[in-house]
């Protein structure tokens, strides 16, 4: 699982630069518990996107690219 998170938050930075910030959050922490209880997660990776949208962190690569590019466009159309 961590493995699969630093391949991601990699690729992330790799792709979108300073647009994204990865921030991982173990679950025995006080932010954890707080991000699970309020997204329902279970003890496996999830990416929480603008504190809003939540994928699992076993989907395809290009689905949480494509959420955040959805993001990222919605903030933008926001200004």
């Amino acid at each position: 699982m961590q493995d699969r998170a630093a391949q991601m938050a990699y690729r992330l930075k790799q792709d979108f630069g300073p647009l994204v910030i990865a921030k991982p959050v173990g679950l025995d922490t006080l932010r954890g518990l707080w991000l699970s209880l309020k997204h329902r997660l279970r003890n496996d990776l999830h990416v929480v996107v603008n504190g809003t949208r939540v994928i699992r962190g076993a989907a395809d690569y290009e689905a949480v690219q494509r959420i955040i590019e959805e993001e990222a466009r919605v903030a933008v159309a926001g200004r």
